[in-house]
């Protein structure tokens, strides 16, 4: 069996989440990690023995003739070129999000990426849960009038999260998923409107990005969507509130993020439950493809 050969970039959380993963598929194999972070790297390199390591990807690509794919998890302020090499070196690319902080290169890379014709996926895992299939298919012919989401949580402690200029805020950050599910579930937006406040967190070293915004989505479609979300609660996980609400006209359904769906009906009310199993199904789905 031909096996994938594979390279990461980024040594934290979720470069070590999708090596995890990786080392679980049989037709998958690690050949090289990337990092700045000497300890991080050290530390990542323990699980793929077989792997280089390498203090940048430019070192690693002129190392390397043979990479099939490419597995990016910086932070959204440090992609630099990486979509750039890849591209000119036809080399697929898994991306995390956010894609970056600039829409200008964002729009460059995509028009790169698609010049290329390599396969490019994001990290928005969610899409992979059965249940929101099934969700889907059950309001797909339905009368809906309204959608509210939520994300209220604490402020993530990653250093970088809380200047603006690096991580592009909660919305670009952390609220995407919900926006690319609500974007899947009911098709492009067509209009927004959003108001933000910068006036609760006082106390932490270095924050300058809003910790509380609220957005009017209208969809192509006609629909109507409320967005509010915060990062200024104090007791991590017990005050998290991150949801997507949609009542119709003979149904409604909240989908409580990574951890249940509940659909109702006159007739019924029915209740999912499900774990966090869906970075490996959308990592295996795009290893897959190629």
């Amino acid at each position: 069996m031909k096996k994938v050969k594979t390279a990461i970039i980024g040594a934290g959380w979720f470069g070590n989440y999708h090596l995890d993963n990786m080392n679980k598929m049989e037709d998958i194999e690690v050949i090289a990690l990337v990092s700045t972070n000497e300890k991080r790297l050290a530390a990542i390199a323990k699980k793929a023995p077989n792997a280089k390591t390498y203090k940048n990807y430019h070192q690693m690509l002129d190392d390397n003739s043979n990479i099939d794919a490419i597995i990016t998890c910086v932070p959204p302020d440090s992609h630099d070129d990486i979509e750039v090499v890849a591209s000119e070196n036809k080399i697929n690319l898994w991306m995390e999000k956010p894609l970056g902080v600039s829409m200008d290169k964002v729009n460059r890379n995509n028009k790169l990426i698609k010049e290329s014709g390599i396969i490019c996926a994001v990290g928005y895992q969610t899409r992979y849960n059965p249940i929101l299939e099934e969700l889907k298919t059950k309001i797909q012919n339905s009368t809906i009038g309204s959608i509210n989401v939520k994300w209220f949580g604490i402020m993530p402690p990653t250093p970088w999260w809380r200047i603006k200029k690096r991580s592009g805020g909660q919305l670009a950050e952390q609220v995407t998923h919900q926006i690319d599910l609500l974007r899947y579930l009911f098709g492009d937006v067509e209009s927004v409107y959003s108001q933000a406040n910068k006036s609760i967190i006082k106390d932490v070293e270095n924050f300058d990005t809003d910790d509380t915004s609220s957005s009017i989505l209208k969809f192509k479609s006609g629909l109507l969507c409320t967005l509010a979300c915060g990062c200024f609660n104090s007791v991590e996980k017990a005050q998290d509130e991150i949801t997507i609400e949609i009542f119709g006209k003979d149904f409604s359904a909240v989908y409580r993020w990574d951890e249940s769906l509940i659909y109702k009906t006159k007739r019924e009310t029915k209740t999912y439950y499900f774990g966090n199993e869906f970075h490996f199904t959308a990592l295996k789905t795009f290893l897959d493809a190629m």
